[in-house]
């Protein structure tokens, strides 16, 4: 027995033959030792709730990050020898908890292949020709050419565990860089951050292998912890610059709005520096002394700079396997020759990659002329930096001692340049076209009203310039050698300033905080603490979840992470049997009497083909019975009938009639997915009257104007003619023709949307009156934007302006984790629990107008 025990301890065990600062890196012994252990575990705690508390990122993030900080507890305490080897066994933990069992053994059989590939005992060429071939296995199940027998969602986490990791390891075994055990090559192949975080660091393998416990292991953990918040910190920049900076190029007027959509742009840049630096002090809590990933980049004061500190994992990757062998094998052709062949070599490798990655990720591979002008240019600005540096470098050095303040004026002033003609070049790299970057420029001096404030905008420009000349200044005295460095500091240092970052996150997460803030403070304060999408991105998923344009190709937007993960069968409705054409202006229907599984829910609807329980066309004369009218969010898309919000405030008014009121309560849903305003109104008048309702409830949410211009842009299309004078008279207004095309219609159109908008509500008032009900309005804010006032406010006076009672469900989801009540990551639908919460509101606002809920 105790033999068995022994083999098996032998088999857990990690040779450690690197020299390793073995006193820091055993368990605590002395008391001086336990205090640092408890003051680490203490951050750890405060970290896992800021984390919570600002719901960065994912549910799946969140959870991995508290499976990483509570495992790094006991992985401290365990001897050296076991610890790579519990390390692993977390990052499997880690793969169930956000995949599931199955899923995640699909994740560990498909790494476990290429990784005994690697192993196998044969050379090197052949090693390489076994990995292409598995790859171009991989590559058809990717490309659907041949199905998978698992689910699309693995796909993300699969290519970011092997896409460049396999490529590293083989180069590094093929160099005599071998894993001191299997438990060393496992914990490189299943880190554990990288589940939940698929646009990864691309970590080097001899890196990897040589940092592990190199320097003092409380230094290294509390290092980790310090990059951890500093990645929050960045992140939450991140939904700033998204939720309240980025403009669409057709929002853009004039030179402050250009001056914004640049800048912040370059800006949501801080999601990919926030999360490599999350990851990065993740692995340092288990004693990977890995380096920083990004270094103060918005300061380079060259191209050449600005490549040296953006992504330091790329640029050494890139380095390694790409730049060095070319360079090698050209030298005989020149020094210069060489670089500069080398240097073309790796730029378009750079480009190839990129897309490469991104077919890996999102399953196409995108070749386009923003990614070849950006790659060509950074690769031509390199170029001439290089050979520039080279010809000064000797002079700049005699003169340094001397010219310090020069010195400094010319950094300041690269810097000034560098930040400029990046931030111009990224904005070019994300935008859709040449003509719509270039259509920017033209409004400048035009009569247009900007987006931005010129107060604002000016702000906006000091604060720039005062963030790069300030951080030029104070940077000075740091050389290009220390990017990328581990400029570690003292224990305690960095503790009380993880410690202090950490409290004041925590305190700017209070509600107590918003409440002393002005009103347009505190909504911003408010909505950074909600992982949810922006304006733009919300439109983009609303057309995704109708018309089924989920080839997002928008740079470093939320929206690439909710469409991720979709299954191949989470459809848009109108690909199911559930709709057919209505023949009139409302486009389509629900069909009566049918049941089919829908978004992980039964969808069915009644004889009249409402989404919704049986119900007699005759009103019983003890029953109240409002129409409710709205899209999916209405309808329930991925509930059951009986969990919609709807049956639940029937079911509660029923249950606990207000004073005086009826036997019984009905709420009869005419909401249909995708229905626009114009759409509800029509519903109502030539299918819900015939009910007899006593109320008309109109659901509404931020994207009004959109469903507009969708709805009627769809009815120009199938050529439905106008049923309302009105519209044709605005249609005339706005000079639109017969054979206009779609593009021409939708921009005649744009300027006309809330005079239709307002004529729809007047409609509805009108409409309802004639059939002896009384309209209201209800603004539900949708998970995906959670709308404030001061942004929906005109909503909200057109509705008043028309004769609609009001009904505000502004902060519906206060209190409640966005994670928890959407329906799946890449659907912003609420779920059951979602549900739950808007009945409890709706219920409680219909309460407070005792005049709604009783028979005219």
């Amino acid at each position: 027995m105790s033999s068995s025990a022994s083999l098996f301890t032998r088999w857990l065990s990690t040779p450690v033959d690197v020299d390793v600062e073995a006193r820091s890196a055993r368990p605590p012994a002395s008391s001086g030792e336990w205090l640092r252990f408890a003051l680490t575990v203490a951050q750890r705690v405060l970290v896992a709730w800021v984390i919570d508390r600002w719901q960065i990122e994912s549910r799946a993030f969140s959870r991995v990050f508290t499976l990483a900080a509570g495992g790094a507890v006991v992985h401290a305490l365990l001897p050296l020898r076991f610890r790579m080897a519990f390390f692993v066994m977390l990052s499997g933990a880690g793969l169930v908890s956000v995949l599931g069992s199955r899923n995640a053994a699909v994740v560990i059989a498909v790494g476990l292949i290429f990784l005994g590939l690697c192993y196998a005992p044969v050379r090197t060429p052949v090693k390489v020709a076994a990995l292409a071939i598995a790859g171009t296995v991989l590559t058809l199940l990717r490309a659907d050419v041949v199905s998978a027998p698992w689910s699309s969602a693995l796909w993300p986490v699969i290519g970011s565990l092997l896409m460049f990791r396999v490529a590293i390891f083989i180069y590094d075994l093929s160099h005599k860089i071998k894993p001191r055990s299997i438990w060393e090559a496992l914990a490189y192949f299943f880190m554990l951050p990288n589940v939940a975080m698929v646009l990864f660091p691309v970590v080097d393998f001899a890196t990897f292998r040589k940092t592990y416990y190199a320097e003092n292991a409380w230094q290294c953990c509390q290092t980790g912890l310090r990059w951890i918040v500093r990645g929050v910190v960045q992140l939450i920049l991140y939904r700033l610059m998204y939720y309240h900076g980025v403009l669409a190029p057709d929002e853009v007027s004039g030179a402050g709005d250009i001056f914004r959509y640049v800048v912040t742009t370059f800006g949501l840049y801080f999601r990919v520096s926030g999360i490599f630096h999350v990851a990065i002090g993740i692995l340092r809590l288990f004693g990977f002394g890995l380096p920083e990933t990004h270094f103060l980049y918005w300061l380079s004061s060259s191209v050449n700079d600005f490549w040296r500190r953006v992504n330091i994992y790329w640029k050494d990757f890139m380095l390694k396997l790409f730049y060095l062998p070319a360079f090698f094998r050209l030298r005989k052709q020149g020094q210069t020759r060489a670089f500069v062949l080398a240097t073309a070599w790796v730029v378009f490798c750079t480009w190839w990659l990129h897309s490469y990655q991104w077919f890996w990720l999102r399953g196409s591979f995108p070749v386009k002329w923003q990614d070849g002008l950006f790659w060509c240019l950074i690769g031509l600005f390199m170029v001439w930096n290089t050979l520039y540096e080279q010809r000064k470098s000797a002079a700049r050095g005699r003169r340094a001692a001397a010219q310090g303040l020069q010195a400094l004026l010319v950094r300041t002033g690269g810097v000034l340049v560098t930040f400029t003609f990046i931030a111009l070049l990224w904005s070019v790299w994300t935008c859709e076209s040449a003509e719509v970057w270039l259509g920017m420029w033209t409004t400048i001096g035009s009569d247009t009203p900007p987006a931005t404030p010129p107060a604002v905008a000016w702000a906006m420009v000091v604060t720039v310039l005062v963030i790069l000349v300030g951080g030029a200044a104070v940077g000075h005295r740091l050389t290009d050698s220390a990017a990328g460095g581990n400029k570690t500091g003292a224990f305690v240092t960095n503790a009380v300033t993880t410690i202090g970052g950490s409290v004041l996150l925590l305190v700017l997460s209070t509600s107590w905080l918003h409440a002393q803030l002005p009103q347009a403070a505190s909504e911003v304060m408010q909505s950074l603490r909600v992982a949810r999408l922006n304006r733009l991105d919300a439109e983009q998923l609303t057309r995704g979840y109708y018309e089924d344009l989920l080839d997002v190709d928008r740079f470093n937007s939320e929206l690439w992470n909710a469409f991720k993960s979709k299954p191949r069968d989470w459809v848009n409705l109108d690909q199911t049997a559930a709709i057919e054409p209505s023949g009139d202006f409302a486009l389509t229907q629900l069909k009566p009497d049918i049941e089919i599984e829908y978004h992980g829910a039964t969808l069915r609807t009644n004889q009249f083909g409402l989404r919704d329980r049986r119900y007699e066309e005759q009103k019983p004369d003890d029953t109240w019975r409002a129409a409710l009218v709205g899209a999916s969010y209405v309808m329930g898309s991925g509930v059951g009938n009986d969990e919609t919000f709807e049956n639940l405030v029937e079911d509660g008014l029923t249950a606990d009639p207000p004073p005086g009121g009826l036997a019984r309560y009905e709420i009869l849903n005419f909401a249909v997915a995708g229905y626009g305003p114009l759409q509800r109104v029509w519903s109502f008048e030539h299918r819900a009257t015939r009910f007899s309702p006593d109320v008309v409830l109109y659901v509404a949410h931020e994207n009004e104007v959109y469903r507009v211009k969708r709805h009627l842009a769809s009815a120009w299309n199938r050529g439905v003619p106008l049923p309302f004078p009105e519209l044709e008279a605005i249609y005339a207004e706005a000079g639109i023709t017969k054979g206009m095309a779609a593009e021409a219609f939708e921009n005649a159109l744009e300027p006309h949307v809330r005079k239709i908008i307002e004529f729809s509500y007047r409609r509805l008032g009108e409409a309802a009156r004639a059939a002896g009900a009384r309209p209201a309005w209800v603004l539900l804010p949708t998970l995906e934007m959670s709308g404030d006032r001061e942004e929906l406010g005109w909503l909200v006076d057109l509705a008043r302006d028309a004769g609609l009672e009001a009904i505000e469900l502004f902060g519906v989801y206060d209190g409640h984790h966005i994670f928890d009540i959407r329906l799946a990551d890449w659907d912003y639908h609420p779920n059951v629990d979602g549900h739950r919460i808007i009945a409890d509101r709706l219920l409680a606002e219909l309460r407070s107008r005792p005049a709604l809920l009783r028979r005219p």
